[in-house]
């Protein structure tokens, strides 16, 4: 276990979390800075330039607003408490792998099911232009891991890793996990709750190989598998060359 610095509270690292969450939340779900971009490059070009924009907000504030102010608050928190390595065994590869692509099958899966039960896929894909190329998959794909690489750190490394230091690990886990459900309730609550057991795994896959590489490779199966999928089902959405066959 990691070893404990007692006189960090970690008050300031949660407010600043919250503020930081807050931020980019309520500047993604703006109506009018979504109708901007809109406006500016038209519908399909305009929804792939606010998706640019709403992964890149959100990589900054977390990957680099948020770690600056952890690493300056608490400098004497060790490197390997964040994680930032490749898992350290064979084993761990294995379960980060078999995790990744089970995910991916996983959520294929459901939106067929939602397909072929002519469910509604809601706000997927995030990237909801509606003619598609090999342009903005790539974007889609790139977009998603740099946001979520960000997205873990702050999480499963930051997080994790300093309040393991200041609280314990177990109660490190339990504040990540109430944090990571509650940020993903405004999506619904079938989200909410899949986070509460997702977040439990991820933390305790992060802690016993030392890396972030399962939280970060099984979350872009997650929503990378979803957004195609998504995609790939919706009868409003089209590749290039004309809608895809099934």
């Amino acid at each position: 276990m990691r070893r404990l610095i007692p006189d960090h509270s970690p008050g300031s690292l949660l407010i600043v979390f919250i503020m930081v969450f807050l931020t980019y939340w309520l500047m993604v779900e703006s109506v009018k800075i979504r109708s901007w971009f809109l406006k500016k490059w038209g519908p399909n070009n305009g929804v792939t330039a606010w998706f640019v924009w709403n992964k890149l907000h959100g990589t900054i504030l977390f990957g680099v607003v948020f770690s600056l102010f952890a690493f300056w608050v608490y400098p004497d928190v060790p490197a390997s408490a964040y994680a930032l390595a490749l898992p350290k065994d064979l084993f761990s590869w294995m379960i980060g792998i078999v995790l990744t692509a089970l995910l991916g099958i996983a959520v294929w899966q459901k939106n067929r099911v939602s397909n072929n039960k002519k469910k509604s896929f809601g706000r997927y894909p995030e990237l909801a232009a509606s003619n598609w190329s090999l342009t903005i998959l790539i974007i889609d794909i790139c977009m998603w891991m740099a946001y979520l690489f960000s997205y873990e750190l702050m999480f499963r490394g930051i997080l994790l890793g300093m309040l393991s230091h200041s609280v314990g690990f177990w109660t490190a886990v339990g504040i990540n996990v109430a944090l990571y459900a509650a940020v993903h309730i405004p999506k619904g609550a079938q989200e909410a709750i899949g986070a509460l057991l997702l977040g439990y795994v991820l933390c305790i896959l992060t802690e016993a190989s030392g890396s972030l590489f399962t939280a970060f490779a099984s979350h872009c199966a997650l929503a990378i598998t979803n957004d195609i999928s998504a995609f790939y089902y919706r009868d409003d959405m089209y590749w290039k060359s004309g809608r895809v066959s099934r």
